[in-house]
């Protein structure tokens, strides 16, 4: 089964699953505490899109969002559970980070990673602005947040994530042969003076953990952190951000397990049902 299936993301209590199948990518919503399920209508998904799921308390509805990974001329499209459809939103917005796994739902709105070609009169050339990409779901509207002040040079990695209920971004550098790993949280939404660093990795044995995806926020601020080192999950207080402590679920890069481990994410109980009677 590794390999085949893809955990986009977490909400109240279900879990938006894609599967591969042979002919069609099967996107999939279930609640894993009543083992309720639904398969979502077909709308030619494909592996290269970005997927998020999110709770609009407007219209009390949970709703998915697809997002294109660097096509311009691709429309995002949204799914609102209740009426059980997809439709296409006015204007699209591709996602240019290939490192993200999923889109980040904070404040009420989905982000990602987007660009934009600017021309500057100073030097005469053309530049890529790199944005946090917001869409609200309950009012719809698109809106670009700043990102931190961070430096573009032999940058390979960035992708946008939730951490205790804040917007976090993760930067990966590659330099001279040596790998480093930054990580950003806007501490008060939207306020781009806020981007606060809590901490960088930088040193020889980064490669051999790296990726490294957060994936839970603690009361006391230490963070949960996945990695690439036998695929283990790890704590950030430590030396360079990363403690001694390994998380129990352990799984060595031959077994089934491995990609579970690197795709799983924080998930709380609920009874929330997925299946709605249309």
């Amino acid at each position: 089964m590794s390999g085949f299936y893809n955990i986009h993301s977490c909400c109240d209590g279900l879990v938006l699953l894609g599967i591969n199948y042979p002919r069609d990518y099967i996107l999939w919503l279930w609640n894993p505490s009543t083992r309720e399920s639904i398969v979502l209508p077909q709308e030619n998904f494909i592996q290269d899109h970005l997927y998020g799921l999110g709770y609009d308390s407007t219209t009390d509805d949970y709703k998915v969002l697809k997002v294109p990974l660097g096509d311009d001329d691709a429309p995002n499209e949204i799914f609102a559970l209740k009426s059980g459809y997809w439709r296409e939103l006015e204007s699209g917005c591709c996602s240019f980070s290939e490192g993200m796994n999923c889109l980040a739902f904070v404040q009420g709105a989905f982000h990602w990673i987007s660009s934009y070609s600017t021309w500057t009169w100073v030097d005469g050339n053309m530049h890529i602005l790199l944005v946090v990409k917001s869409f609200d779901i309950s009012n719809e509207v698109y809106l670009d947040l700043p990102i931190p002040k961070v430096s573009r040079f032999g940058m390979t990695g960035l992708g946008v994530t939730e951490l205790g209920g804040m917007l976090n971004i993760r930067c990966v550098y590659n330099r001279y042969g040596t790998t480093s790993f930054d990580l950003w949280v806007m501490k008060e939404y939207g306020v781009e003076a806020s981007w606060t660093e809590l901490f960088c990795i930088g040193d020889t044995t980064v490669p051999s953990i790296i990726p490294i995806l957060p994936k839970y926020m603690f009361a006391d601020g230490e963070l949960l952190l996945s990695c690439k080192e036998g695929t283990v999950f790890r704590t950030s207080k430590g030396p360079h951000g990363i403690s001694a402590l390994v998380w129990p679920l352990v799984g060595d890069d031959s077994d089934e397990n491995t990609f579970l481990l690197m795709d799983g994410l924080a998930y709380t109980e609920s009874l929330i049902s997925p299946v709605v009677n249309h």
